[in-house]
């Protein structure tokens, strides 16, 4: 990064700044809400974590995740095959933040297909 600091202060160790993100998310809420809402709760449910996504993804270079909404109207018209690329994507991007971060946890792309 290039301006963490204002001048003076580049001896100063960085720290970045800390975000509380939801993590009582649950498969099993997911799938019997959506069934009983007729699929809109998976809009509910996918929407804030992308935003999630985004805020401790890796990558820096600008990328942000598609909006859920948009994946979910485009596959009405494709079916469905936009809401499986969105997926792909998801679990690409945490991969990479679990590789980057160093935790040793056995989720991904490869996993995703299985």
């Amino acid at each position: 990064m290039a301006y963490k600091y204002p001048y003076g202060h580049e001896d100063e160790e960085y720290t970045p700044p800390k975000v509380v993100l939801k993590t009582n998310r649950s498969m099993w809420k997911l799938m019997i809400l959506n069934v009983l809402t007729l699929g809109v709760y998976s809009i509910i449910f996918f929407i804030p974590l992308s935003f999630d996504l985004d805020k401790v993804s890796p990558r820096r270079d600008g990328e942000k995740t598609m909006n859920y909404l948009l994946a979910y109207i485009l596959a009405l018209f494709t079916f469905s095959i936009v809401i499986d690329i969105w997926h792909y994507q998801i679990a690409k991007r945490i991969e990479e933040a679990l590789g980057e971060r160093d935790i040793d946890y056995n989720f991904g792309t490869g996993d995703f297909w299985k």
